[in-house]
């Protein structure tokens, strides 16, 4: 994700809160992504044994894929993975994408797109991961942008995809229409909304009734095309940014707020009642050992308020993931708290969560974020897993291999 200004303050004042610069200000840490795997970055101990680097998925550095002139993405971010079955296939949805990658200084340059989608049928992660091609428009080659966005700070500077599930042989794909970047690590989500393709990713429409709002004001009715009243009644700044997760027959979704200094708090839905928006209900607390969820605008107004007991991870939490392992027999999570990302593991979609461990943080990858998993990616029945991590400074994404215990 962009964050120009964010760079530019931290050359000047030597800062990484947010794009991840050593002390130093240089663009590269100790062990970056320029060594290709090798090192253990992992703090060892308990469930997880070790975490190196496979290597480039994007960008002029990788060695599995051309994505600079196959598709005109070399500057890119994120890599979010949903199976789609009907074609026995990932699909991998990136974030704002470029055409010229600047290494050393963030982001890109040129063909800017707010989120591109390639699609892959290499589930055999141990040698790379190889793209097989990408989403374009008619004849063309540059990979087309999935979700539109205005494009205009201060409204709508670009629409990012969070998770994405598949139901039913539908792709769901989560996204936040972000209004306005702020600096270390804060941006103003708009809301977040739900598109919806039934034919491998090809094309989408929105699904209107899926839309959780993060401001109460015009901006947010004229981006939505709902009304006032209908925008208040969804407002939900604690799930700007979701990750969905199914779960027999439930679909639970993981929200975070705008930025990454938030905590975590939890919804779910019955798989058939997927796009119905007044089906929803949200986890409000514990009530002895059984977790409370509470439906419609009694939940919505839960989770809004802020009420701690409504919160299944303590901020600061940012890019959430989460997946069944079935090697542990728990739901694991990887997501960034604060300059470091870190694994936690569960018995219930609520928790109550192990303590983090941290993967890697801002001295082994000097600007990483995002860490994306999915079941497909494993192997040795969860034992291994492969995660698919954002690297700022050189803005691309990279291929990561965690083994546990």
């Amino acid at each position: 994700m962009k964050r120009i200004l964010t760079v530019l303050l931290a050359l000047v004042f030597g800062c990484f809160l947010f794009a991840g610069c050593d002390q130093t200000g240089k663009g590269e840490g100790p062990s970056g992504p320029s060594s290709q795997g090798g090192s253990n970055y992992a703090e060892t101990g308990g469930a997880v044994k070790s975490v190196t680097l496979t290597g480039s998925i994007t960008g002029a550095k990788s060695k599995w894929n051309d994505t600079v002139t196959e598709a005109l993405v070399a500057g890119t971010d994120l890599g979010i993975p949903v199976y789609d079955s009907k074609n026995d296939r990932m699909l991998l949805y990136f974030g704002d994408t470029y055409s010229g990658q600047v290494n050393g200084e963030g982001s890109g340059t040129g063909n800017w797109r707010s989120n591109v989608c390639a699609y892959s049928k290499d589930f055999d992660l141990s040698d790379g991961l190889t793209i097989d091609g990408w989403f374009t428009q008619g004849s063309r080659t540059m990979a087309r942008e999935i979700i539109r966005s205005i494009k205009t700070d201060g409204y709508e500077i670009t629409t990012i995809p969070t998770g994405a599930i598949e139901i039913g042989g539908n792709i769901y794909v989560f996204y936040m229409s972000v209004r306005e970047w702020g600096a270390n690590g804060e941006w103003w989500v708009n809301y977040c909304g739900v598109v919806k393709s039934s034919d491998g990713g090809n094309t989408y429409t929105r699904v209107e009734d899926l839309t959780w709002t993060g401001f109460k004001d015009e901006t947010v009715v004229a981006l939505t095309g709902m009304q006032p009243a209908e925008v208040r009644d969804r407002y939900a700044p604690g799930f700007a940014q979701i990750w969905p997760m199914r779960d027999g027959e439930y679909v639970y979704i993981y929200g975070i707020e705008g930025g990454r200094f938030g905590g975590v708090r939890l919804g779910r839905v019955k798989a058939d009642e997927f796009e119905d928006f007044s089906a929803y209900e949200y986890y409000t607390g514990m009530q002895g050992e059984d977790p409370v969820f509470a439906a419609g605008e009694e939940g919505l107004k839960a989770v809004a308020d802020g009420n701690a007991s409504s919160l299944v991870i303590e901020g600061p939490a940012g890019e959430m993931c989460v997946v069944w392992n079935e090697y542990l027999q728990k739901y694991m999570t990887i997501y960034q708290e604060g300059q470091r990302m870190v694994f936690r593991s569960a018995s219930s979609p609520w928790g109550a969560w192990s303590e983090p461990v941290k993967l890697v943080d801002y001295n082994d990858f000097n600007s990483m974020y995002c860490g994306f998993m999915h079941e497909k990616y494993m192997e040795d029945g969860g034992k291994t897993v492969y995660f698919i991590m954002s690297y700022w400074w050189d803005y691309e994404s990279v291929l990561m291999k965690l083994e546990l215990a």
